[in-house]
């Protein structure tokens, strides 16, 4: 690990050691739960018994919330993303947990909230259903319980089952409706970030036909789902994104550029679909794939790509991230390159405020700036891929992101 990131690191975690009460939340992408992952996995690589005490101290912290009626049933800001990430640090050895008993009282809870979910059609990754449902395959993977495995088949089943009767379908594929209405009467949206749309359906579906659980269906989804998805890909030459942020259901096609991120356009697209290739060992769509992912590698201007902070979700520092861990499973070298150049983006958007601890600021379109210190937005996120890099990816943390 390099001198600048050592110092980079320890710049950070000062400043969290400062203000991690100023996190409400549980959840993954703005809670404690991502200070909590940020904390142990620093603690295994600088070897500090200090910095591991203070991560164990997060489990406690947020069972005093739940037991003080928090109730946020969220993957991203609540309950359900602080259990996933103890089973994620179960899974991978950093902590020991009795999760089968631990989780008992709560997975009832949470499938209940998973079909209110449901039911409004609320599928987001994040805040809807497919997040309780990346809850559910992480139990099923890892429980060595034979009744709660089957407990777990029938939950993802149920949402399987569920997303297939609620797909809206034509000659081009499956999409399924956006919750945020759409801006031309009689139109329905159809949103194309991995974030909240129908990427990361398709990122969920590969997670379960991985689990091989309804995989007849599962598998007929994923295809009727990337087609669509590749049949929104712009032909245009001279065109600045691949991929639209969205389009609507109907036939018509609309050239709705996309920013250079995680949450939206092409690197989600790309990351999607490169999991499809994965698991269904089609050579083509990989090649695809990672074709999409080239292409959105040599994007490089900060204004014409909307790239105006560090964070993870569409910031410098997540496309450190996802180009490095590109180049760590492809080799490619356009990704190397590209990593390196976002990198020392993201390092000189560093800024210090009056008592000299080191902040990222957060660009909130026309409202304000903000200094977060969330594992999506802020410096844990930020932190993890200095950690990711350091480490060769050595701990996949940024699986909860669908990396």
């Amino acid at each position: 690990m390099t001198k600048d990131n050592v110092s980079i690191l320890n710049k950070i975690k000062s400043t969290i050691d400062k203000n991690e009460r100023r996190q409400d939340n549980l959840g993954i992408i703005s809670g404690i739960s991502g200070i909590m992952i940020f904390r142990f996995l620093l603690s295994r690589l600088l070897e500090s018994e200090e910095e591991f005490e203070k991560a164990k101290s997060l489990i406690s912290e947020g069972l005093k919330k739940i037991n003080n009626g928090y109730n946020d049933p969220s993957y991203g800001n609540g309950i359900t993303g602080f259990f996933w990430a103890l089973q994620f640090l179960e899974e991978n050895n950093i902590i020991e947990i009795e999760t089968d008993d631990f989780f008992s009282q709560a997975e009832d809870f949470i499938y209940e909230v998973m079909v209110t979910n449901i039911e409004k059609k609320n599928y987001d990754f994040l805040h809807g259903a497919i997040g309780y449902g990346v809850f559910f395959i992480k139990r099923y993977k890892t429980t060595k319980d034979a009744v709660l495995k089957r407990k777990y088949r029938s939950i993802i089943n149920e949402l399987i089952s569920f997303l297939d009767n609620s797909k809206i379908e034509n000659q081009k594929g499956f999409m399924w409706e956006s919750s945020q209405e759409s801006d031309i009467e009689n139109e329905t949206n159809i949103d194309l970030g991995l974030a909240h749309g129908v990427p990361s359906i398709l990122y969920f579906l590969c997670l379960v036909y991985e689990e091989g659980v309804a995989n007849e269906k599962t598998s007929r989804l994923i295809k009727g789902t990337y087609s669509y998805i590749l049949s929104t890909k712009n032909v245009s030459k001279n065109i600045i994104s691949l991929f639209p942020t969205y389009q609507y259901a109907s036939q018509t096609k609309e050239e709705h550029l996309s920013r250079l991120g995680w949450c939206y356009g092409d690197i989600g697209i790309g990351l999607s679909l490169l999991k499809t290739a994965e698991v269904t060992k089609n050579t083509e769509l990989e090649k695809e794939a990672i074709s999409i992912l080239i292409h959105s590698s040599k994007r490089r201007d900060l204004k014409e790509n909307s790239v105006l902070d560090a964070g993870l979700c569409h910031g410098a520092y997540g496309l450190f991230h996802i180009y490095g861990k590109l180049f760590h499973k492809t080799s490619q070298k356009a990704f190397k390159e590209s990593s390196e150049y976002w990198k020392k983006i993201g390092d000189n958007m560093a800024k210090f405020d009056e008592n000299q601890d080191i902040y990222y600021p957060i660009h909130l379109g026309e409202r304000n700036w903000s200094k977060p210190f969330s594992l999506l937005e802020g410096m844990v996120g930020i932190g993890l891929s200095i950690i990711s890099h350091s480490t060769n990816y050595e701990i996949e943390w940024d699986e909860c992101l669908f990396i």
